[in-house]
């Protein structure tokens, strides 16, 4: 079963205990693609309103959306680890790159972009300064300060 089936079951479950719309809303899901799942998968889902829950009902429901929030962490997890390492072979591979390929090194690093949230640090001061020593101001300078001394 896939990821996305899994959700959907478990979706489908709460769904099943408390209606489509208020499963929605308890696990952060959008409402009206829940309300299409469960056309499109013809689920039996209660057509009033919920009466008060027991204490069953709600720790199972408590169950289903944390059971959902950590396979999508974990998902993330593994989609960032995997599109990092992406990002450093293009890298590599980038170094060895030409001219003509300069639209696959721009597509490669947008993806470390992505992945390494470089792009949230745009707020924050991220200039550098640049201090170059002028060697012919320093000698001038040099010269200046050995007549002063001298007389």
């Amino acid at each position: 079963m896939t990821a996305a089936k899994a959700i959907q079951e478990q979706v489908r479950i709460l769904a099943l205990q408390i209606g489509v719309r208020p499963a929605a809303r308890q696990l952060g899901l959008n409402e009206d693609t829940v309300c299409s799942w469960a056309s499109r998968y013809d689920w039996k889902t209660p057509t009033t309103q919920p009466g008060p829950q027991n204490s069953a009902s709600k720790l199972q429901a408590s169950y289903v959306a944390d059971s959902v929030a950590s396979e999508l962490a974990e998902n993330e997890r593994e989609t960032r680890l995997s599109l990092s390492r992406y990002a450093r072979r293009a890298a590599k591979d980038s170094e060895s790159a030409t001219l003509k390929d300069a639209p696959y090194v721009k597509a490669a690093a947008q993806v470390a972009g992505i992945t390494h949230k470089w792009g949230d640090q745009e707020g924050k001061a991220s200039h550098f300064t640049l201090n170059v020593l002028n060697l012919n101001s320093l000698e001038v300078r040099q010269e200046a300060e050995s007549d002063t001394l001298e007389a």
